[in-house]
C-alpha cells in the first residue's frame, strides 16, 4: 500500500477513460474527412468508417475503410483481417489525444523495430557451391554399421599403402 496507490483507478474506470478517448479520436478523424470532401459512413465491424470521394475529373468513386487507433492500441483480430482483404483500401489513422504530444513528441508512436532476417545456407546437398567446387563437396555420413573392410582405426583395407 504505497502512497500512490490512492491516484490508481480502479479497471472499470481506465476501460471507460480508453472508451472515452477512442471517440474522441474518431470524432477527430471523422471531421477530417468531412473537411477533406469525403462521404463518411459508420461500419459495423472491422473498421470505423467507410469513406468515399468522387474525383470530380474522372467521375471514379474512392472508398476507403479508416479504424481509428489513440495512443498505442492495437489492431484486434478481426481489423488485421480485413486490412489483409481490403490491402491499400484500409487506412489505420493514429491519433494522439494528448494536447501536448505535439510539442513534446509522442510518446506513444515509438518507433518500432524491423525484424531483421537473414539468409540462411541451403542445406540440401543437390545445390554446389564455391567452396564445394574448389574443395569437393563433404562426403554423406553413412548410418549405420562399419563396413567390414575397414580395420580397427576405420581405415580401409587399402590403407596400407600410402601412393
Amino acid at each position: 500500500m504505497g502512497f500512490f496507490n490512492i491516484f490508481k483507478k480502479s479497471k472499470r474506470q481506465q476501460i471507460r477513460d480508453n472508451a472515452d478517448q477512442g471517440r474522441e479520436g474518431e470524432a477527430q478523424v471523422r471531421s477530417k474527412y468531412e473537411m477533406n470532401g469525403y462521404d463518411v459512413k459508420r461500419t459495423g465491424r472491422g473498421s470505423d468508417y467507410r469513406v468515399t470521394k468522387r474525383n470530380w475529373l474522372t467521375g471514379k468513386k474512392v472508398t476507403k475503410y479508416v479504424e481509428v487507433k489513440t495512443g498505442n492500441a492495437k489492431l484486434s483480430p478481426l481489423q488485421k483481417k480485413k486490412r489483409k482483404q481490403y490491402g491499400g483500401s484500409y487506412k489505420v489513422e493514429r491519433v494522439d489525444t494528448n494536447p501536448f504530444a505535439s510539442l513534446l513528441g509522442s510518446s506513444s508512436q515509438k518507433k518500432t523495430r524491423t525484424k531483421k532476417t537473414r539468409k540462411r545456407k541451403s542445406s540440401s546437398r543437390n545445390t554446389t557451391s564455391v567452396h564445394d567446387t574448389f574443395f569437393g563437396s563433404p562426403k554423406k555420413r553413412s548410418s549405420g554399421r562399419k563396413s567390414s573392410s575397414s580395420n580397427s582405426w576405420g581405415f580401409g583395407s587399402d590403407a596400407g599403402s600410402f601412393w
